[in-house]
C-alpha cells in the first residue's frame, strides 16, 4: 500500500515537473494577458455612446430652443436617443475589445503551433486529460488533433484552459486520481517526448 502511494505521488510530481518544463504558463494565461485592454475598450465604448447621445441631444435641443420641436417631443427624443447611443457604444466596445485581444490570441496561437509542431504535445497527457472537465471545451477533440499532428487547429484559449485546469488539478490537495494504469500510460506517452 505504501509503495503504491509513493509511486502515485512520484508520478504526480513527475507530471507537474514535465508540464512546467515543457510549457510557459505565463504565455498561456489568457485572462491576465488581455486584462489591460479591457478597461480601455470599455472607455472607448462609453465615449462613443456619449458622442452619439450628445450629437442627438444637441440637435434636439437646438430644435426645441428655436421652437421647432415641442416640449413633449423633446422629452421623448431625449429618452429615445439612449437606445442608439447604447447600441453604438456596445458595438464599439466589442469591436475595440476584439481588436485589442487579437494580438494576444495570435501570439498564443503561434506558441501553440510551435509546441504542437514537435509531434504533438498535448496528447501525451491524454490519460489525465480524460479525467478533467473544462466548460465549453472539447478535450477529446483537442487530444485527437494533437495526436494527429493538427495541434495548430486547437483554439489557443481552449489549449490554455485545458493546460491550466490540468495544472490546477494536479497541484490541488485532492488532485486527480492517478491509478496504476494511468501512470503506466503516462510514462509510455512521456517517454516518447
Amino acid at each position: 500500500m505504501g509503495a503504491k502511494g509513493k509511486s502515485r505521488r512520484h508520478t504526480r510530481k513527475g507530471v507537474i515537473r514535465s508540464l512546467e518544463t515543457e510549457y510557459d504558463f505565463a504565455r498561456l494565461d489568457y485572462k491576465r494577458l488581455t486584462h489591460p485592454g479591457k478597461g480601455k475598450s470599455k472607455l472607448v465604448g462609453v465615449a462613443a455612446a456619449s458622442v452619439v447621445y450628445l450629437l442627438g441631444f444637441s440637435a434636439a435641443y437646438s430644435g426645441w430652443s428655436s421652437g421647432i420641436v415641442p416640449d413633449e417631443t423633446f422629452a421623448k427624443i431625449v429618452w429615445i436617443l439612449m437606445v442608439p447611443a447604447s447600441v453604438v457604444g456596445g458595438v464599439t466596445w466589442m469591436i475595440i475589445d476584439s481588436r485589442l485581444e487579437y494580438p494576444v490570441r495570435r501570439t498564443m496561437a503561434e506558441y501553440v503551433e510551435d509546441l504542437e509542431s514537435k509531434g504533438g504535445l498535448l496528447w501525451r497527457y491524454g490519460p489525465l486529460l480524460e479525467l478533467i472537465k473544462v466548460k465549453r471545451v472539447n478535450i477529446t477533440g483537442a487530444i485527437e488533433s494533437s495526436r494527429e499532428g493538427r495541434g495548430s487547429e486547437i483554439d489557443p484559449q481552449d489549449y490554455a484552459a485545458i493546460l491550466n485546469t490540468l495544472r490546477k488539478e494536479l497541484t490541488s490537495n485532492e488532485g486527480l486520481p492517478i491509478t496504476g494504469e494511468i501512470s503506466k500510460r503516462l510514462e509510455e506517452n512521456l517517454d516518447g517526448c
